[in-house]
């Protein structure tokens, strides 16, 4: 397998070029043929990206979108006649729905995040007393459920 790297020069006149994208070149009975290998989404950086996120002093002056968004999300939820004795909030953050919920719509919230620190801040941050939190080792339980 032979790796050839594609550049992109950035100035002419300097030199300075950077790494556009990586192919990898492999060799079968056919002949030659080119594909891409590259991760769209790496989990691990994310999850560290997200670390590192809520760790920032200025990480709640930052959040206030998200806190209008938990508001819609759980105003939906109002509008649903049926009592949800179990609601799963999937990639929950620090937690802006869970605080918008009531009682006479949802009986026990369970949220999940694949960030550590994102979910300790939750549980900081929290003062619903129906909530469970797992990271992201514990999505498989989901799965097999």
């Amino acid at each position: 397998m032979i790796i050839l790297p594609f550049l992109r020069f950035l100035s002419p006149t300097r030199g300075l070029y950077r790494e556009f994208c990586l192919y990898n070149v492999s060799r079968n009975n056919k002949g030659s043929s080119f594909s891409t290998h590259t991760s769209v989404f790496d989990r691990n950086l994310k999850s560290r990206q997200r670390d590192w996120a809520v760790k920032q002093p200025e990480f709640d002056a930052a959040q206030y979108l998200k806190k209008e968004v938990g508001w819609r999300v759980a105003d939906k939820v109002f509008d649903l006649t049926k009592f949800n004795p179990l609601v799963l909030d999937i990639g929950c953050g620090v937690g802006h729905v869970a605080p918008h919920m009531i009682k006479e719509n949802v009986g026990k919230i369970i949220q999940c995040d694949m960030s550590s620190g994102m979910i300790e801040r939750a549980i900081q941050d929290g003062d619903v007393n129906t909530l469970h939190y797992c990271s992201r080792t514990s999505f498989f339980f989901f799965i097999t459920y």
